[in-house]
């Protein structure tokens, strides 16, 4: 480990978690991490299991089934800010019946 790395490990892990997090183009429509957003998750949790081992479990849940849910218990638990919800789907669209030619 490089000297002067010890502290910085948590901030790093929970910016790489909060990206992943408020960006929509790492999930699917299904709410499960694409490739790009597998590629995060597995940088964040090299750096929580070369620091704090004893979070095994909780990094391989999110490994294991990186959707949302498990993302976000995750950066819970390191104690980093998580919405309870993905933010692009908090202000979903209104929807409105189709219109219809024979309805006037």
């Amino acid at each position: 480990m490089a000297r002067g790395r010890s502290g910085r490990w948590l901030g790093d892990a929970c910016s790489l978690l909060a990206k992943l997090l408020s960006t929509p183009s790492y999930w699917d429509k299904r709410l499960v991490l694409n490739s790009d957003g597998r590629r995060l998750l597995q940088a964040a949790t090299r750096l929580v299991m070369e620091n704090a081992w004893w979070l095994r479990g909780w990094v391989d849940k999110a490994r294991r089934n990186p959707a949302w849910e498990e993302v976000a218990a995750l950066a819970r638990r390191l104690g980093c800010r998580a919405p309870d919800e993905p933010p692009w789907l908090q202000h979903p669209y209104r929807w409105r019946p189709p219109s219809s030619p024979w309805r006037r």
